[in-house]
């Protein structure tokens, strides 16, 4: 399966692009600033943690990390922690998270809410798809991944643009396959020119939704990652291509709102398949954030929000 000249709607591999609508941004003031702490000299990837600090529930237009030396920060996501002891599970840390923050892996979990690319400038990264929501004193874990391991100790802000009247509130699912995670189970072999892996999940059941409407798009890979694509197989058998990318973006990581929203269904397959080129590693490649990896970020709404 994949999105070629047997799909129903399209013959041909990019004409999936062609349903990316333009990111919008904004470059105005935030209306809610936190300060993050700083990164030790060395860093490739670090984990803050802030308590959303309004008195109500919160809904998210935009988002950006702020620093004081500039370009440090490659890229940020942000993470709603579920419970109050997930961290203390997850990461093995104290409540009391030091200001320099603490490692993290990289994946954390389904509950994020919002990323920023720095390649993105200093504008802001509104949801196409919606708002997000946060919950009142919310935790939020913020990941901080840099350019280079940090050669001069950075400080960090989290800026907000927020409101109180959304139109609509997205949720976001990060898709990816759990048994690649396990040591050995993912694996490129080096010196070849296209290596293609792919996986199938029935999202709309694992959400509990009886229908969910794809209204956005991004591929994880790594750097040795040339091509991703995310297709449906409808339990009917029509198969449909959502989104296919051939050129990716420095950190081949790409984001996309679609020009029109795709319903996924109960008993739909959504299929994530993603190709490399090892010709120029020496050793087996493992899954890593600082390596490769295969994942879908989709931003959704539910059927009833549509």
């Amino acid at each position: 399966m994949g999105c070629d000249a047997a799909f129903t709607l399209s013959a041909d591999l990019n004409a999936c692009t062609a349903q990316a609508e333009e990111l919008q941004t904004y470059s105005g003031a935030s209306d809610l600033s936190v300060s993050l702490g700083s990164s030790p000299i060395g860093s490739r990837a670090r984990c803050f943690e802030m308590r959303w600090p309004a008195d109500s529930e919160g809904f998210i237009e935009g988002f950006r990390v702020e620093s004081d030396t500039d370009d440090v920060v490659q890229r940020a996501e942000v993470f709603q922690v579920v419970t109050e002891t997930t961290l203390e599970q997850i990461f093995n840390v104290s409540d009391e998270i030091a200001s320099t923050g603490f490692e993290c892996p990289g994946v954390i979990g389904d509950d994020r809410l919002v990323w920023w690319f720095q390649s993105e400038g200093t504008d802001w990264r509104l949801p196409a798809a919606g708002t997000r929501a946060i919950s009142t004193g919310a935790r939020l874990l913020i990941r901080v991944i840099y350019e280079d391991a940090v050669s001069t100790e950075s400080t960090h802000s989290a800026a907000w643009l927020t409101t109180n009247s959304p139109t609509h509130v997205a949720k976001t699912a990060t898709v990816y396959n759990p048994f690649w995670l396990l040591k050995g189970a993912f694996s490129l072999p080096s010196g070849e020119s296209s290596i293609e892996k792919d996986f199938t999940i029935d999202l709309a059941t694992r959400l509990m939704e009886d229908t969910i409407h794809i209204q956005e798009v991004r591929f994880d890979l790594g750097p040795m990652g040339t091509q991703a694509t995310l297709a449906i197989e409808r339990e009917s058998g029509e198969q449909v291509c959502v989104d296919h990318r051939s050129s990716l973006n420095a950190s081949n990581l790409s984001t996309s709102p679609l020009f029109a929203p795709v319903a996924l269904h109960q008993g739909d397959l959504l299929q994530v398949a993603c190709q490399w080129d090892t010709s120029q590693s020496s050793a087996e490649v493992a899954w890593g954030m600082q390596a490769e990896l295969c994942r879908a970020v989709i931003t959704y709404r539910s059927g009833a929000d549509n």
